[in-house]
């Protein structure tokens, strides 16, 4: 009877043994993406059938670097755009995304697979495996409630170049991560949440204490603001000095106990009182900065200082904070619809266009209709616009010669003045008109470059102090 029992034990013992020794069952995860994300990167990306330039690289279609040898005229249909992305999701972004999840054990469900596959093609698999949602991944999802986990998408935003914070950046990370957590793949008018609100953070020579964006949740209250400290002096107050990309006309200070609302860049202005710190900032605001144009980053020594003077008298370019221009930034359709309607007088539209990314009650509404009605744009496709795509050198003179004919203006062309530029060959079909018209009348002029060539960069990001110098010639010139 000792000896049946003790087989017995034995037996159960190898049972629980067995049971403990064996590895753990984790669920699948997806293998694919779904079409539903292919809709959402294609949206974000907008289809582009020639070449174009972004940071000093050519990228094509959808997004993707350009690889003269597949493309050696630098064009692409839409169908090979959509396999292209296709074929990245499935020979890069997934296998990436998964090899991180099954090296850390982690399985996840589509929406939340999708969501960094999107992530992947974006900003690339190091950007966030190395991040902080990479870590919160590997500690356990379910450690971070969804604001953390929105917040650590929305830190993805920073541009390679300078690692500059970019409003379309944190638009696009607060779906991606609406889409991980909530499982959504709407991409809205304007690309803006209605769930979340951000604030993009400028420390103004200060430090911030983790990082330059925060999101809450819409209908919150703050509670309270990013710290950020600078040596020898203290924080007066974040100012408001654009309410999403629009810059605001008084110098106002958020409050914590505010309601979240709306989306903002704020800019940190710091106390001069009796530390006897430099009052940067501060004092460039309440002096107007280093010239007559009120702006702090325009001087008078700029080569762009009669053209940002002359667009800022004129009403026809504003700056992007109280007393900032920003001569450096790049220009967006939207902005450069806005400049166009504000030189026509800003005159009401109440007919609406074909364009579903462009929402009644955005800030841009009005001028894009109204560049629509007038012919300036017919948009990227017949639904879409692309407001926040930032505009080329050979986009820029197209608008400008399609309102010209819009008023009236001569646009004949007499010369083959392109001829005498390196990278003719780069202009687009559709602009290759607009660009002789605008270097006949001295709108446009070229690059001296390192090699000895000179260059109109046709695919290149216009800048705002470019921008400006164009419309103060086109307005001398024709009135």
């Amino acid at each position: 009877m000792i000896v049946i029992r003790i087989r017995i034990i034995a037996v159960l013992l190898t049972v629980a043994m067995t049971v403990t020794l064996c590895p753990v069952a984790f669920a699948a995860n997806p293998t694919t993406v779904t079409t539903n994300l292919l809709k959402f990167v294609e949206e974000f990306e907008s289809f582009k059938a020639e070449k174009y330039l972004d940071q000093g690289k050519y990228y094509i279609g959808y997004g993707m670097l350009w690889d003269e040898a597949k493309n050696p005229n630098g064009t692409i249909t839409q169908q090979e755009a959509e396999q292209d992305l296709k074929d990245y999701m499935a020979k890069t972004a997934i296998p990436e995304v998964s090899s991180f999840l099954s090296k850390h054990n982690i399985t996840v469900t589509q929406n939340q697979f999708d969501a960094l596959c999107s992530l992947t093609y974006n900003v690339g698999a190091p950007a966030w495996q190395n991040g902080d949602v990479g870590r919160y991944l590997a500690n356990g999802i379910g450690n971070y409630n969804n604001l953390q986990i929105i917040n650590a998408f929305a830190r993805l935003c920073h541009r390679a170049s300078d690692k500059a914070p970019m409003v379309g950046l944190v638009r696009r990370r607060i779906l991606e991560a609406e889409m991980f957590v909530h499982g959504t793949y709407t991409v809205p008018g304007g690309r803006v949440s209605p769930n979340y609100k951000w604030l993009l953070m400028y420390p103004n020579g200060g430090t911030m204490t983790y990082s330059d964006i925060y999101v809450y949740r819409n209908g919150s209250t703050y509670n309270s603001l990013p710290v950020v400290t600078k040596a020898g002096t203290t924080l007066k107050g974040w100012l408001v000095y654009a309410e999403e990309t629009v810059p605001t006309t008084s110098d106002r200070y958020l409050q914590p106990t505010e309601t979240v609302s709306k989306n903002y860049q704020l800019m940190a202005i710091w106390n001069n009182g009796s530390t006897g710190a430099n009052p940067g900032m501060e004092l460039n605001l309440a002096n107007g900065g280093g010239s007559s144009t009120g702006f702090v980053d325009v001087s008078s020594s700029d080569w762009y200082y009669e053209a940002v003077t002359y667009c800022n008298s004129k009403k026809l370019m504003t700056g992007t904070g109280p007393r900032s221009f920003s001569p450096r930034g790049t220009m967006t359709r939207a902005m450069l619809a806005t400049v166009l309607w504000s030189r026509e007088g800003k005159p009401a539209v109440s007919t609406t266009g074909p364009f579903t990314d462009v929402s009644t009650t955005i800030w841009y509404n009005q001028p894009v209709n109204w560049a629509y009605l007038a012919g300036v744009t017919s948009g990227t496709t017949p639904t879409t616009f692309g407001p926040n795509i930032n505009i080329t050198r050979e986009q820029m003179v197209t608008f400008l010669y399609k309102y010209a004919q819009y008023k009236g203006y001569n646009t004949t062309i007499n010369n083959n003045l392109a001829d005498h530029y390196a990278d003719r060959g780069e202009i687009a079909v559709w602009a290759k008109d607009p660009v002789e018209w605008a270097l006949e009348n001295g709108l446009m002029e070229g690059s001296n470059m390192s090699d000895g060539t000179r260059k109109i960069r046709p695919k290149s990001d216009i800048l705002r102090c470019e921008n400006a110098q164009v419309m103060m010639k086109f307005s001398k010139k024709f009135g």
